[in-house]
């Protein structure tokens, strides 16, 4: 049982929830003299259901609390995440935005897991324009001296590329452009939703300069995008030798991911080789695409599917999912080792697996 659903047992059973509510409402009227303790707010965000009632009366509180004088708050709880998980779980987005936009209540979110929290509710309503207000609302509180958070990025590209506009396309060049202004460099995930709206809004040599920054080439989401970009731009010696390259990689013997590609993506190349290539391309095309699904390496999922997959942590000893074939070794073995042998080989440093599918094993 959570520590939410404890407390709200306990106010259950001993009647004590509509009196709390009560005592909150006359605490938090604008002419009260009452003040809104750290617990009272902790206590009413365990309490809180999914009625306009409550949502009204927790807005009321939190403008009060941060009303009061910073001297009388002598926690260090931060209430950011906490306040937009809540919403998050009620799928409430218009109380969410409204403290966001109120300068009196913004700065109790000064943390990136707040607007990464808000930022991904508003994506999961479709509220693209709202995403990308939210996240320059974060830009412009310089958390960390940070504009770009990485994360928040993220979802800021995934709402641009949901959109698929013109306008969205221009939008996302000029944020990538600012980041790249301060030397950020986003993360592969930000980068892939960019590269894919740059192809989506035809303009597939602006998707490989996107993609030429992403540190691993071969990843799936890259690998593909290369391919139909370069297929695109009528370069069908790089789309084949992409795809090529994949089939010499491959191990039949061996446990480790293929690198595939998506049946979406291979009936695009196969229709520009069909209208615009030569007879020998095509016969090389057809070759290569026989290879690669004698060999099951072509998905029927799509490019699209994938860039939206969740991004999901995986336990770091999780060893079943990390397909690599190097052995892992105990850290306190290590050490034990080095303390007793000088000769200490850096080559049997601990090893472990990626946080995240993809970064080795989706190849």
């Amino acid at each position: 049982m959570t520590a939410r659903s404890k407390t709200a047992v306990n106010f259950h059973g001993t009647q004590m929830k509509e009196k709390f509510r009560s005592r909150m409402q006359e605490f938090a009227s604008a002419d009260s003299t009452s003040l809104v303790f750290t617990d009272d707010l902790k206590t009413m965000l365990n309490l809180a259901e999914n009625t306009p009632e409550d949502i009204k009366l927790l807005h009321q509180m939190i403008e009060k609390f941060h009303d009061q004088s910073s001297g009388l708050r002598f926690g260090t709880f931060v209430f950011g995440p906490v306040i937009m998980r809540y919403f998050h779980s009620i799928n409430e987005t218009n109380a969410l935005l409204a403290l966001l936009r109120n300068p009196k209540t913004v700065t109790l979110f000064d943390q990136f897991i707040s607007y990464q929290i808000a930022m991904d509710l508003l994506l999961n309503n479709k509220m693209y324009n709202e995403v990308m207000e939210v996240f320059e609302i974060a830009q412009s509180r310089n958390i960390q001296d940070n504009p770009f958070p990485k994360n928040c990025l993220i979802l800021a590209m995934a709402a641009l590329y949901r959109m698929n506009t013109p306008e969205s396309y221009q939008q996302m060049k000029t944020v990538l452009e600012k980041a790249n202004n301060v030397a950020h460099v986003p993360m592969r995930r930000a980068l892939t939703y960019a590269a894919c709206l740059a192809l989506n809004q035809n303009d597939p040599k602006f998707c490989i300069e996107l993609l030429s920054e992403c540190k691993q080439q071969n990843y799936v989401t890259v690998r593909n995008l290369k391919a139909i970009a370069f297929a695109k731009l009528n370069r069908l010696d790089d789309a084949l030798a992409i795809m090529r390259a994949a089939l010499e990689y491959d191990r039949p013997n061996m446990e480790v991911r293929k690198r595939s590609f998506f049946k979406d993506v291979v009936d695009s190349i196969s229709q520009i080789v069909t209208e615009s290539a030569s007879k020998d391309v095509q016969l090389e095309f057809e070759r290569i695409v026989k290879n690669l699904k004698d060999r099951e390496m072509v998905e029927d999922q799509t490019l699209d599917m994938m860039l939206e997959s969740p991004i999901e942590r995986l336990d770091p000893r999780e060893r079943d999912s990390w397909n690599n074939n190097r052995n892992f070794v105990d850290r306190g073995m290590v050490e034990r080792n080095f303390n007793q042998n000088s000769n200490y080989d850096r080559k049997t440093r601990p090893l472990y697996p990626p946080r995240r599918p993809g970064l080795n094993e989706m190849e």
